[in-house]
């Protein structure tokens, strides 16, 4: 029979004696490891981060863009380290401007209602937000270096929408930077007006608001240096003319409420209304879509009201 060597566990503090002096600085040098754990690749952006006063272990973000909050701890899990999740996710929101979309715990050991306590918050937070518990081991087989081992607790801890977390972070990778843009955009658009009916993932140039009784959408779109709306058929529309005519019949008063000409631009755009900006320009964004949200009311009270 084979001469098999066994597994041994060995205290993380022999090879790392601090956890900020020591164990922060090799992580953020091997993070091809903790990156393979959980599955999705991390560019590591800084370690100990101020976020006002508190000071966040490590700040990463994935193949999309979106922020990854890391916390490290040695022994088993405790509340304190559990509070600053949420502390130090605030602050990086906060001192930072970045959307935090994966909390990642790192400790030797978890308490099982600290684990509970990580499975609430993945089935009551939005879809787009992940809290995962990874345990990290020391390990070696007889004389050899030790080695390090990162592991994802099990799938209760590891929720579905971890699954779907990763697949959108795959499909948002391939995106240009343009269509970034716009997804950031229309999301953001979709946060602060949800009744709007606008959806948040999508990265068209377009988006359409149906109005109830017409065969109508009204088009918000972003075009590079300009935002604009108008009307336009619905995609399931077959007599554009027709629907043209019905407008035409309330050119002077829809003129009147939206302050625009019923043809514009294109023949299949009307009452086509534009402001000039920037609609990449992140600083623009809180204007752009209170001008976007304002139009739309005034859209469809034309056709409604």
């Amino acid at each position: 029979m084979a001469d098999l060597g066994r597994l041994e566990r060995v205290d993380i503090r022999e090879v790392w004696e601090r956890e900020d002096r020591d164990f922060t600085p090799w992580l953020a040098k091997n993070m091809d490891l903790l990156s393979d754990a959980i599955g999705i690749p991390l560019t590591l952006d800084g370690t100990e981060i101020h976020v006002g006063d508190p000071r966040l272990d490590m700040l990463a973000h994935t193949a999309d863009g979106s922020a990854v909050l890391i916390e490290n701890q040695y022994g088993k899990s405790d509340d304190t380290h559990l509070g600053s999740l949420f502390t130090y996710s605030a602050g990086v929101e906060r001192t930072k401007e970045l959307k935090v979309k994966t909390v990642i715990w790192i400790a030797e050991d978890f308490y099982d209602y600290h684990l509970d306590v990580i499975r609430w918050l993945n089935e009551h937070t939005v879809d787009s937000v992940v809290f995962l518990a990874v345990r990290v081991r020391l390990v070696k087989i007889g004389d050899s270096q030790p080695a390090p081992v990162f592991e994802l607790i099990d799938a209760i801890e590891r929720p579905t929408k971890w699954d779907r977390r990763k697949e959108d972070i795959a499909w948002r990778s391939g995106l240009s930077e343009d269509q970034r843009s716009r997804l950031s955009f229309w999301s953001y658009y979709a946060e602060r007006y949800p009744d709007d009916g606008v959806p948040a993932v999508h990265h068209r140039t377009e988006d359409r608001c149906g109005v109830e009784g017409w065969d109508v959408d009204i088009v918000l779109c972003l075009w590079k240096g300009e935002v604009a709306i108008s009307y336009r058929p619905s995609e399931e529309n077959t007599d554009a003319e027709s629907l043209l005519a019905r407008l035409g019949e309330r050119e002077d008063e829809m003129r009147e409420k939206l302050e625009v000409n019923l043809r514009n631009q294109w023949e299949t755009y009307w009452f086509y209304k534009v402001l000039r900006v920037n609609p990449y320009d992140q600083e623009k964004w809180q204007d752009i879509a209170e001008w976007l949200h304002l139009q739309l009311e005034k859209y469809r009270g034309a056709l409604t009201g």
